[in-house]
């Protein structure tokens, strides 16, 4: 029995479980997609944001904006939207091969040291392209103006242009 798009209620959906995209919350790296990125972020801020695009000649191109809200009392809100690359599913493909994050490490500790007084911001990225796979975490001082090093301001900075999501500052 299926209900109206609206319902809260479970609902079977047998076919939806052969492969999975961008769309689903599941680890990049069993991703059925040809090329999967993923950047798990947050700025210092209550809500932790996960943009996640596949690009898949089966199911299609995707690109999906998961917020998690942080609220008073342990409780959390979870909001998730649609969202496009501003240069193109194919065009940021090729923006992240050039930065070559299959062979990026996780950020040495000694190359940033987190000032207690000023914001940062925590990165955690995943790429997956057929069956090769890496993942690793980065610190910058984003939207502070402090460099810190040149492959992660590259990366921070083509996914602030590239993707649109509010900051929800006043």
């Amino acid at each position: 029995m299926l209900f109206g798009c609206s319902t809260q209620k479970e609902f079977i959906m047998p076919f939806r479980n052969f492969e999975y995209t961008s769309d689903r919350g599941f680890p990049v790296k069993s991703s059925n997609s040809d090329f999967t990125f993923k950047a798990s972020l947050n700025l210092s801020t209550s809500v932790d944001r996960i943009i996640t695009l596949s690009i898949d000649s089966t199911l299609g191109n995707e690109a999906t904006l998961l917020e998690v809200f942080s609220l008073k009392k342990g409780k959390v809100k979870i909001k998730q939207s649609k969202i496009y690359p501003k240069s193109g599913f194919a065009g940021f493909k090729s923006k992240v091969d050039s930065l070559n994050l299959f062979n990026q490490n996780d950020q040495e500790e000694k190359d940033f040291e987190p000032a207690l007084h000023k914001p940062f911001s925590l990165y955690v990225i995943e790429i997956k392209e057929n069956k090769k796979y890496n993942q690793f975490k980065f610190n910058t001082y984003f939207p502070d103006t402090i460099k810190t090093s040149s492959n992660y301001e590259k990366l921070q900075k083509l996914i602030v242009k590239e993707f649109y999501f509010q900051l929800y500052t006043k």
